[in-house]
């Protein structure tokens, strides 16, 4: 009880609205206060990604600091990779262009909940989680190696292998980066 007091009352001296503390009390890494301030954080890597929210006009919503989802946050990399294989010119054009396809992108890459990795499946395991697109599930599994996939319906992706780009908590949220991304092999990895 006094642990939690003297807490409280570090978060109170701070002048924070007690959003550290609940970060504190995770097994995240605090970076912001939202997911858009994260990924305003993680600076240049996250440009496309950025871009994109502006073009499906998220912003607001991902600045909202009680949001309480996973978000699975493309590095630049991953972006040039989808660009690549929907036969678009460059991921710049992709997600200046066309803001249909960048709210579906950044709602399928929202998960309900927050997740950490410790929430993923032991290889040879799947955990089914809702998206925010309607009846969209995503499934999170962990491969032979060890490295923490998301497998879509039409995709497979990884999350970046540096612990430094996962389990980062913003907000009310968590937030991976997905570093490849195979719309091919219906899997991303985190």
């Amino acid at each position: 009880m006094g642990a939690v007091l003297a807490c409280l009352l570090l978060a109170l001296a701070a002048g924070t609205n007690g959003r550290a503390l609940k970060a504190a009390n995770t097994e995240g890494t605090y970076l912001a206060d939202s997911i858009w301030e994260g990924l305003l954080a993680l600076g240049e890597s996250q440009a496309y990604t950025r871009q994109a929210i502006e073009t499906a006009e998220l912003v607001k919503f991902l600045s909202d600091p009680d949001l309480e989802h996973t978000f699975l946050a493309m590095d630049n990399e991953a972006w040039a990779d989808l660009a690549h294989e929907r036969g678009v010119q460059s991921a710049e054009v992709m997600v200046t262009e066309q803001p249909d396809l960048m709210e579906e992108v950044i709602r399928n890459h929202l998960l309900e909940k927050p997740h950490f990795t410790s929430f993923w499946p032991p290889y040879g395991g799947r955990k089914p989680v809702e998206t925010l697109l309607e009846n969209r599930f995503v499934g999170l599994r962990t491969d032979i190696n060890g490295d923490h996939e998301v497998v879509g319906y039409v995709f497979e992706s990884e999350l970046s292998p540096n612990p430094a780009n996962k389990n980062l908590v913003v907000g009310g949220s968590v937030m991976h980066v997905v570093h490849d991304m195979n719309l091919l092999q219906n899997r991303f990895t985190i």
